[in-house]
């Protein structure tokens, strides 16, 4: 490949992460001064403009889909409506390199954060601004963004990208650390969804867009793939990772990777909005199919999770999948080809249905242990009740009872209330036994009132 590059014209650059949350931090968002997120940015309130965005939405995606991201009804208490602050930061990374520390100027603009409802997880999301048209600022800005631990300087004050993230964006939630939650699951790194435009002509052939799109998806250096030194990627690593690309019109084209989103193109995305025609493009990639991505990140998030803590409780696991499945396992999200195009690339880059195949097989054995268990308990209540059977009055074991009771010389109240406990705890027993979690539930719910009772 020639060292000649397209010229970049426009980026939009997304860094994405998960974080968890309760209804009391929605009042934090809002105090720090959060507001509803709508379909569409516009600069002046035009009620007949935001019928038309509730129109194209309803008419081409799923309700179900729709309804977790996009609505122009703003509900400050919901835990479910995306929300964004009207805010920018500056700042630079603090880039390790051969040469010594190598500082990269960084803008964010907008934060956004996202929320699932019956969820504990949320999804923040910074947009970078392009402060460079070169692609090897580019390249040095996902690099940076997408790492938890990098080291950032914002007015001489250092701290890792994470502890910036919490401190300027989430109100004081954690994201990294041995008894934070999303740190046990969400990998390695935060997530990168980028749309490159670039200048081409139609009769294009001075550079390979299917090379630099491996390069920044995987965040490797602009060229890697193009050297044959021995660290330059192999074909065939090269050839499995370049199965998940997008490729339906010949001005762009996408990859959906484990971390990551690219799309490059020609005429894709406007650097600056002109028109309406502009807004919607910009639109587009910026609020619809990165939705998408939010989405599909959220449910893989939510699968791993499930997979990595089964063995802990796995009953009350099994139901919780379950539920989560009805809620969020679409197949399609939109009636028109693209959408659904774009979501079942990401859906399949991030191995969303081997995570949901691996549970279930794991459910399969789970229920045969249950039905296993289940067996052993109802033969063993038949035994009971067969031995219970073939006593032929209960009179004889009162008349024993009263017996033992004269000859011990204890009182008749103190020794049928020692009796009646035996009794009681011979039933819980069985109760244990046989209904392992109904009795669970009962101590639970015995505990809890207690709970409340001392708190009273």
């Amino acid at each position: 490949m020639s060292d000649k590059l397209p010229t970049l014209n426009a980026a939009l650059i997304k860094v994405v992460g998960v974080f968890s949350f309760n209804k009391k931090d929605i009042h934090t968002f809002n105090q720090m001064g959060y507001e509803h997120l709508p379909i569409m940015a516009r600069d002046e309130i035009d009620a007949k403009k935001i019928e038309k965005d509730n129109t194209y939405i309803r008419d081409y995606y799923y309700a179900e889909f729709a309804e977790l991201f996009f609505s122009n009804e703003k509900n400050e208490k919901s835990t479910s409506t995306p929300k964004y602050l009207k805010k920018e930061f500056q700042f630079d990374f603090i880039k390790k390199t051969f040469d010594g520390d190598k500082l990269i100027p960084a803008t964010v603009t907008n934060p956004e954060i996202y929320f699932f409802k019956n969820n504990s997880t949320g999804i923040f999301s910074l947009t970078f601004k392009l402060i460079e048209k070169d692609f090897n600022y580019l390249s040095d800005i996902t690099f940076c963004a997408s790492s938890f631990d990098v080291e950032v300087n914002e007015n001489n004050t250092k701290m890792a990208f994470h502890e910036w993230i919490s401190t300027n964006v989430l109100g004081g939630i954690k994201l990294r650390g041995k008894k934070i939650e999303t740190d046990k699951f969400s990998g390695s790194k935060f997530k990168v969804y980028s749309i490159i435009d670039v200048l081409e002509k139609e009769e294009d052939s001075y550079y390979n867009r299917d090379f630099l799109l491996f390069d920044i998806g995987t965040r490797s250096k602009i060229g890697s793939i193009g050297y044959n030194g021995y660290f330059a990627p192999s074909k065939q690593y090269y050839d499995e990772l370049m199965q998940d690309s997008i490729s339906a019109f010949n001005n762009y084209k996408g990859l959906a990777l484990l971390d990551s989103f690219t799309i490059i193109g020609n005429n894709l995305y406007p650097a600056e909005v002109k028109d309406e025609r502009d807004l919607m493009t910009q639109n587009t990639f910026n609020r619809i199919y990165f939705s998408i991505y939010i989405f599909n990140l959220f449910v893989r998030y939510n699968l791993f999770k499930f997979n990595a803590t089964y063995k802990s409780e796995p009953k009350e696991k099994r139901d919780e999948f379950q539920q989560f499945l009805s809620d969020y396992n679409f197949k399609h999200i939109s009636f028109n080809f693209l959408p659904n195009i774009f979501f079942n690339k990401m859906r399949n880059a991030m191995g969303i249905d081997n995570e949901i195949e691996h549970f279930e097989s794991r459910l399969d054995s789970l229920a045969t242990k249950i039905q296993e268990d289940q067996d052993k308990r109802q033969a063993m209540l038949l035994g009971v009740i067969s031995a219970l059977s073939s006593i032929s009055a209960i009179e004889p074991i009162i008349s024993i009872l009263d017996n033992f009771q004269k000859s011990s010389g204890i009182s008749i109240s103190v020794f049928y209330s020692f009796f009646s406990l035996l009794v009681v705890s011979l039933a819980l027993g069985v109760l244990a036994f046989l209904f392992p979690r109904l009795y669970k539930k009962i101590v639970n719910n015995i505990k809890n009132k207690t709970s409340k009772n001392v708190q009273a």
